[in-house]
């Protein structure tokens, strides 16, 4: 406390005479609880930055499970009428 402060403050009695040396100052905690909020906050954008990647990484996810059906279903809807168009063609090639 002496390096921020060097000079203490003197107390005096109530006739006038030097009782002690009052030494003020923040102690070293107070000094490291100065750094808590800004670590706190730190964290909390870190837990909403590993949030936000892990919601987006879902959301590609599903959106690509999606692309995956709707490329199959399409696919069948077109096969089986062109299955049924093979098969009437064989039909009137083994007719006329």
């Amino acid at each position: 406390m002496d390096r921020t402060h060097p000079l203490p403050f003197t107390v005096h009695g109530t006739t006038g005479d030097m009782v002690q040396y009052l030494h003020f100052g923040e102690s070293e905690v107070i000094t490291q609880l100065r750094l808590l909020p800004y670590i706190e906050i730190m964290v909390a954008g870190l837990f909403v930055i590993i949030g936000y990647l892990g919601f987006s990484y879902i959301k590609r996810s599903e959106q690509g499970n999606i692309w995956v059906g709707m490329a199959k279903e399409t696919a069948h809807q077109l096969g089986t009428p062109l299955s049924s168009l093979l098969g009437w063609i064989e039909m009137m090639k083994i007719q006329s």
